[in-house]
């Protein structure tokens, strides 16, 4: 027995400072560069990403750091203040949950921009998205002052514990459905959907972002497996045995369980968040000028040079598309409807592909 208390603060110590600084720096990059390219903070998804990025940045303070302290340190500060008891968990409830759902409505925000509705694409604006994250922000701050009421001290054995069951299967369930089964599903039903919209786009197929959509998506899902499946049935495992009496060797096993899963839950906020910035290519209208741009959410400079769309003709407009090696244009002459505009509305115009030549004359 003493060896498996052993072999679990070795794991949740080495694993736990492993995932916390891997998590301290992907998070902390993201809101960098998040921050410090305006760019980014005009767009819905980005903003998003953005909003889930700070608040992963407090996860990995509140929730794992402490668990790495008391692991290598032997130092834990629920079993000694009262307040940290309370704090910790209402602090880690309400990160965790406001990440997660910014994560999802970055997702979202995916389909709904490339779709080749004009109504869903309405609704991927800078406006909906600051109520949006404002309101789940609001929500889930709210909501995890619960954890300042119903956590509290034990008196005879000094630890932190819930001071009802109720609460307890409550919290469980929450943890359960809200945080692992629900992200793991929109994940994947929304980047399906995102994945069909773009292959219905010509111009975004001949460059093969359908295939790099579908590494992404598959990416994101299969991390969001590794890291909150484990935790979702342990949780499960929890909510069936919890009227079981437990001998303390079953209870030292499930704590080494426990604090696995519980770590792995860093793989789907720290690894996955590096992977969440979109790959696809969006367009952009600006009002104050007579010009389309397409932009990309990540450096990708090889995949395209800025192009620019004049309205030299009522009806039409000319686009050029250049190869980054060979300088020429990629296709001498195709059509496609230009289909994402986000704040304004325009008329549909009809797009034609020409080279460079042709364009500019």
């Amino acid at each position: 027995m003493a060896s498996l208390i052993l072999t679990n603060q070795m794991i949740v110590f080495y694993l736990g400072l492993f995932f916390f600084m891997g998590g301290i720096i992907g998070s902390s990059m993201q809101v960098f560069i998040f921050m410090t390219v305006s760019y980014y903070r005009k767009t819905p998804c980005t903003f998003y990403f953005l909003i889930a990025a700070i608040h992963e940045f407090g996860l990995f303070i509140t929730a794992i750091c402490p668990y790495v302290i008391a692991a290598g340190l032997d130092v834990d500060l629920t079993r000694v203040s009262i307040v940290w008891c309370k704090l910790r968990y209402f602090l880690a409830a309400g990160f965790g949950a406001v990440s997660t759902t910014c994560a999802c409505l970055a997702v979202i925000d995916q389909f709904l921009i490339t779709s080749q509705h004009a109504h869903f694409r309405q609704k991927s604006t800078m406006k909906i998205a600051y109520r949006t994250s404002l309101l789940a922000v609001i929500i889930w701050w709210l909501h995890s002052c619960l954890w300042l009421y119903f956590q509290d001290m034990s008196p005879k054995q000094g630890t932190c514990i819930y001071r009802t069951k109720a609460f307890f299967t409550y919290t469980t369930l929450l943890f359960c459905i809200g945080i692992c089964i629900i992200p793991i599903l929109t994940t994947a039903t929304f980047g399906i959907l995102t994945y069909r919209n773009i292959k219905n786009i010509i111009v975004l197929t001949r460059f093969h972002i359908d295939r790099q959509f579908t590494i992404i998506v598959f990416s994101q899902v299969l991390l969001s497996l590794i890291g909150l499946g484990p935790y979702g049935i342990y949780l499960i495992y929890l909510i069936t045995t919890n009227n079981i009496k437990k001998n303390a060797d079953r209870t030292i096993k499930e704590s080494l369980v426990a604090n696995i899963a519980y770590l792995f839950c860093s793989v789907a906020y720290g690894v996955k968040a590096t992977l969440d910035q979109s790959k696809f290519i969006i367009f952009e209208y600006k009002k104050n000028e007579k010009s389309f741009k397409i932009h990309r959410k990540l450096p990708y400079e090889n995949l395209l040079h800025v192009v620019k769309v004049t309205f030299d003709l009522p009806d039409d407009a000319a686009l050029v598309l250049l190869d980054p090696v060979t300088r020429c244009s990629i296709a001498s002459l195709a059509t496609f409807d230009l289909w994402a505009w986000t704040d304004c509305e325009v008329p549909k115009y009809r797009i034609i592909v020409r080279n460079e030549t042709c364009a500019s004359k």
